[in-house]
């Protein structure tokens, strides 16, 4: 709405904001201190000022559910804070899901499979080890998927995650592949996963490709950068980096192991728990 006069822009300058509970109240003598410089040396007299106000389109709303502070419009606010939100990032395998590897090496019976991030901290190392078992064995990614076809997730994990995205964004990290998480996802209702890829060639996996290095960790601090409290949970050592960046950290079935070498981390065991700790540190 255009400003028809110096007499309008004072009973702006008196109003008042109810929805927010909070009496805001400013003169016209303060329109002066509120315009940039630039814009009051190319305004010459009051008459001027309401004409390029006017010109600009700065609408003024004059009843009492809502009216623009000039102070706000031209960016002299200092009384507004930023408001910190939460997220929730958790592991995947062994929080939500069975071990995808594990299910493998018992489906096969290769017991070397069986090893884990929750017994290798070393993540390299341990898909080197993997690739070397499949490719000497002749296991093809079909194999591999069929095997997570027949996975469920782990009881009550679908429920407590249900829960939880009922009060808070929930993101999955995971040093998982896309070509092995789908089955999985699509059993929760498609939640948002960050995680890796493999190299496969004819059916055959070559490699791995990681995302970026440490992305648990990286992922964390990108979220605290954007000004959320983050919440990290999860159960072996490639989650350990995300619980150290995150504002809390928790551990959820994790060995005895990792407890010992990470005692400052409140351990759980079931889901009730989790969530009821969960809940008492959002903001």
């Amino acid at each position: 709405m255009p400003v028809r006069n110096r007499s309008a822009i004072a009973r702006v300058g008196k109003g008042t904001h109810e929805q927010g509970s909070q009496m805001v109240n400013f003169g016209f003598s303060f329109i002066g201190a509120c315009v940039p410089s630039w814009l009051r040396r190319l305004c010459q007299g009051t008459a001027g000022l309401d004409r390029k106000i006017a010109q600009l389109r700065m609408s003024l709303y004059l009843d009492t559910q809502s009216c623009i502070c000039w102070t706000c419009a031209c960016g002299f606010d200092k009384t507004s804070r930023r408001v910190k939100q939460s997220v929730v990032t958790l592991d995947m395998e062994g929080v939500l899901t069975p071990e995808i590897w594990i299910a493998v090496a018992e489906k096969t019976g290769i017991a070397e499979l069986r090893r884990t991030t929750r017994d290798e901290p070393d993540y390299d190392k341990l898909m080197r080890m993997r690739l070397a078992i499949l490719d000497k064995h002749g296991l093809k990614l079909s194999d591999i998927q069929s095997v997570i076809a027949t996975l469920r997730p782990l009881p009550g994990a679908k429920e407590f995650l249900d829960e939880l995205r009922e009060v808070v964004q929930v993101i999955i990290l995971s040093d998982t592949f896309e070509q092995f998480a789908a089955p999985l996802l699509r059993q929760f209702g498609w939640p948002t996963l960050l995680c890796h890829r493999l190299v496969v060639r004819d059916d055959k996996i070559i490699d791995y490709a990681l995302r970026i290095p440490d992305q648990k960790r990286q992922a964390v601090a990108a979220f605290k950068r954007l000004n959320y409290n983050v919440i990290a949970v999860g159960d072996s050592f490639n989650d350990t980096a995300m619980l150290l960046e995150a504002d809390v950290g928790f551990l959820f079935h994790a060995p005895e192991v990792v407890k010992r070498q990470f005692p400052q981390f409140t351990a759980v065991e079931t889901y009730p728990e989790l969530l009821a700790l969960i809940k008492a540190k959002l903001d």
